[in-house]
């Protein structure tokens, strides 16, 4: 079992750089699927169930940083 990731983001770069200007508004996503194994049997394939997982976060103009679950109900404001 690995974390193999898929990382995306949306940002204004600084004109002439690879940088991004915190301040200014952004979003960053995280996506990655994990197998869980829930049972292995000797005569046949084993059982095995995929969880997608992925997080998103993003920085307002307003300056407010919120971490949202994506395809969920929960999000939480800092």
């Amino acid at each position: 079992m690995g974390v193999n990731p898929t990382i995306a983001w949306n940002a204004a770069y600084i004109s002439g750089t690879n940088k991004i200007q915190l301040r200014q508004k952004f979003t960053l996503t995280v996506h990655d699927t994990i197998d869980i194994k829930l049972i292995e049997p000797t005569f046949t394939s084993p059982l095995v169930i995929s969880i997608p997982i992925e997080k998103e976060i993003y920085r307002h103009q307003s300056g407010l940083l919120e971490v949202g679950v994506l395809n969920g109900k929960k999000k939480r404001r800092d």
